[in-house]
C-alpha cells in the first residue's frame, strides 16, 4: 500500500471518490464516472476504490446523493429568508434553484435524472424536492386530499423546463431565452393552483 493510499482512512477516500465522481459527472456526464478513472486521478489502487464501492453503479449512486444534499442545502438557505406566508415566493425560489441547477451544471443535472435506486427513496426522505414542494403546496390549500399529487403535478411543470433547457432541444437557446421560458411556466403554475378546489 503507497502513502496516498495509507493517508485516506476512516472514510476519507470514501469522500474523496464521490468528489472526484462528481467532479468527472461535471465533465462528462453518467459515461465519464468510473472507480478506476476516480482511483486513478485520486492517486490510488482500483482496488482501493472497489473497497469502498462495489461498482460504478454504487459509485453514481453516491453521487447522486450528494448532488441531492446540494440541492436541499440551496433550497433551505434561500426559503430561510421567506416567511411563511410567503407561499408563491416559496414555489418561485425552489423554481428558480432548481433551474439555475440545471442550466449552469447540464452534467450534473443528467446524472440526477438519469440514475435512479431501485425504490423510490427520494420521496418520502426529507429534504427532498418533492417533500418540500408538497410542504409548500399544503400552505396553499390546506384542504387538500392530496397534496403529494399536486407536488407531483408542480415538480413535472418545472422538472420538464429545466429539462428542455438543460440537456433538451432547448439548450442552445440564449440564456436570458430559457429563464423567460422558466418564468412564463411558473406563471402557468399559479395560474393552475388558483384553480385549486
Amino acid at each position: 500500500m503507497n502513502t496516498v493510499e495509507r493517508s485516506y482512512h476512516h472514510g476519507n477516500l470514501r469522500n474523496e471518490l464521490i468528489r472526484v465522481g462528481l467532479e468527472l459527472a461535471t465533465e462528462g456526464g453518467i459515461k465519464a464516472v468510473g472507480l478506476r478513472e476516480a482511483a486513478r486521478r485520486i492517486g490510488v489502487s482500483p482496488s482501493a476504490a472497489y473497497r469502498h464501492f462495489d461498482s460504478q453503479a454504487d459509485l453514481l449512486m453516491a453521487v447522486r446523493e450528494a448532488l441531492i444534499k446540494k440541492i436541499e442545502v440551496d433550497f433551505e438557505a434561500a426559503l430561510g429568508n421567506i416567511t411563511e406566508l410567503d407561499v408563491l415566493n416559496k414555489l418561485k425560489t425552489l423554481g428558480e434553484i432548481y433551474f439555475a441547477f440545471a442550466i449552469n451544471n447540464p452534467m450534473q443535472f443528467e446524472l440526477f435524472c438519469d440514475v435512479f435506486p431501485e425504490t423510490p427513496d427520494w420521496l418520502p426522505h426529507s429534504g427532498s424536492p418533492i417533500l418540500i414542494l408538497s410542504e409548500t403546496l399544503e400552505q396553499i390549500n390546506p384542504d387538500s386530499d392530496d397534496s403529494r399529487a399536486d407536488a407531483l403535478a408542480v415538480w413535472a411543470a418545472m422538472h420538464g423546463i429545466a429539462v428542455l433547457c438543460s440537456t433538451g432541444v432547448l439548450r442552445s437557446l440564449p440564456t436570458e431565452d430559457k429563464w423567460a421560458a422558466q418564468h412564463k411556466t411558473f406563471e402557468l403554475i399559479v395560474r393552475g393552483l388558483k384553480h385549486i378546489d
